[in-house]
């Protein structure tokens, strides 16, 4: 009688269990229903519940004949992530669909559009050969998808197809754009060939640059190996390719020394430091200030020197970029040359001294730039009407100067302040100025003392993205370098949590590429950390 009983519970419990919208049988048992809404609605609701358990009974309708269906169970099984769904996965894709626009083209696409996502968040490689043969695909989306789902699988199998993808000049930019970090992604210095060309080229005024020069650093070393050539000038056949294809001298040279900056391969140095005196043709400029910010940002002391001789330059963003990097090498032998720069040349060329002045000196440096600020008014003022414009026009745009000047004096007065203190500095990194966190920044970077790791990762979420921009290379120079490594996890840590909070945000795009790549970085030291 009692095992009746228990009997009975249970199957009442199983019943009520079915018949409770809020419970994933429920939805299992709508799996099979013969109305397609209810099919698709159950598929749907069983990947909110997230029970891996539910993926194979929603991967059976991968043999639906409604698209629709085979789409909303591919989204619920790759976010289930039982990997054990892959092979249906796989026979869910429908090869005959091209690139209609009719009802029924379109849902067919869209299936395979989910399952190459599901796909990809299944991380299974036997799932490459399929995806490859969706590359083929006469609809874009779904292409897309297949490309970068190649990349999120790293399986060297996938490097030809993408390189052809990559470089066919047919390819829809943003399909070759998705095919270069794809190549970035899986790291076969097999792909570098393609991709160093990518750096350089141009489909109807759009770049490649920004994918192929991450792709160039994640591959690391392979990839700089034929870089370093090229900036040496031992690449003739590179340099040809660029002539053929119309591509500027000055446009090759400075971007790879961008790259090359970005790696931090020292092998790179002694043609960066060739490349401070570059001579050519209309855009020499952009050559030198690139290999200039690239000596700064590996902070190679010997080309300081070199950089201060070329603070003449009147045209301000060249002489700014100088700046930036004496600011980052931080060698107080550039001191008395920036100290010149500060007094010649427009405001904008000028104020790029004084902002890397303020970032390098201390209590002499604040009573120069206090007596420059002192006559910057009159001085403004006759520049501007020089220029042609009213004087009233002239004083209402002064206010925006002092500003800048004003943030130049408290970066100094700090420097009084705090001289080589590093806790002083330490303290610095929760000054309400921006300008001032920049400079504790670049201050303890410089110094190389693994006891401001943690400070700095604590305040790397700035938001002055200048001061970030400082906060983050310091944070670099500090977990890569010796000691720093023990920490590596932890940045690490850090800065995935950043990146997933902002992504999307376009106010930190820019400079939160800076911080992907550190994250790259990152995780090839961490296994030697560990």
């Amino acid at each position: 009688m009692r095992k009746w009983v228990t009997v009975g519970l249970c199957t009442a419990l199983v019943s009520a269990c079915q018949g409770d919208p809020s419970k994933p049988p429920y939805w299992v048992k709508k799996l099979d229903s013969k109305r397609v809404a209810e099919r698709v609605e159950a598929a749907n609701r069983l990947r909110k519940f997230k029970d891996t358990a539910d993926a194979p009974a929603v991967a059976a309708l991968l043999k639906d004949e409604d698209p629709r269906v085979k789409a909303a169970a591919a989204e619920a099984v790759g976010e289930l992530g039982d990997k054990s769904v892959v092979p249906q996965l796989i026979d869910g894709l429908d090869f005959t669909a091209g690139g209609s626009t009719d009802r029924e083209g379109r849902a067919i696409n869209e299936a395979n559009k989910q399952i190459a996502i599901a796909l990809g968040q299944l991380r299974d490689k036997q799932a490459v050969p399929a995806l490859l043969k969706l590359t083929h695909s006469k609809d874009s989306v779904v292409k897309l998808e297949a490309v970068r789902t190649l990349g999120q699988l790293r399986d060297p199998a996938a490097v030809d197809t993408l390189m052809d993808i990559a470089t066919d000049e047919n390819t829809e930019p943003f399909i070759a754009k998705k095919a270069i970090m794809a190549l970035g992604l899986i790291g076969d210095p097999k792909a570098v060939p393609a991709i160093e060309r990518m750096l350089f080229k141009e489909r109807k005024g759009i770049s490649f640059y920004a994918e192929s020069s991450f792709a160039v650093f994640e591959i690391g070393e392979p990839a700089a190996t034929p870089l370093i050539a090229l900036l040496d000038g031992r690449d003739k056949a590179m340099e040809k390719w660029a002539e053929e294809n119309n591509v500027l001298p000055e446009a090759l040279f400075a971007k790879t020394a961008q790259v090359l900056g970005d790696i931090a391969d020292p092998r790179a140095v002694k043609g960066l430091i060739g490349k401070l005196t570059y001579s050519g043709g209309d855009y020499q400029l952009l050559v030198r200030a690139a290999a200039a910010e690239s000596l700064g940002r590996m902070r190679v002391k010997d080309a300081a020197l070199d950089i201060a001789k070329l603070l003449s330059e009147d045209e301000a963003n060249v002489r700014d970029a100088y700046g930036r990097a004496l600011e980052m090498i931080g060698d107080e032998r550039t001191l008395p040359a920036l100290m010149a720069a500060a007094q010649k040349g427009s405001w904008d060329a000028r104020e790029g001294s004084i902002h890397a002045l303020s970032n390098l000196g201390g209590a002499k440096e604040l009573a120069f730039v206090q007596k420059l600020a002192a006559a910057e008014p009159a001085r403004w003022q006759k520049e501007c009407v020089d220029a042609g414009n009213e004087a009233d026009e002239c004083k209402k745009a002064y206010p925006k100067h002092q500003e800048a000047l004003d943030q130049h004096l408290a970066r100094l007065k700090a420097g009084a302040q705090c001289g080589s203190d590093e806790s002083c500095w330490i303290g610095k990194l929760k000054d309400p100025s921006g300008a001032v966190r920049e400079r504790a920044a670049w201050e303890l970077g410089r110094a190389g003392k693994v006891e401001a790791i943690a400070p700095l990762l604590a305040s790397l979420q700035d938001e002055d993205l200048v001061a970030r921009f400082a906060e983050n290379l310091a944070v670099g120079w500090l977990v890569l370098s010796g000691a720093g490594k023990s920490h590596a996890k932890e940045a690490s840590d850090r800065l995935a949590g950043i990146l997933a909070a902002e992504e999307g945000k376009v106010y930190y795009s820019r400079v939160n590429e800076d911080l992907r790549r550190l994250a790259t970085k990152l995780e090839k030291v961490l296994p030697q950390a560990s």
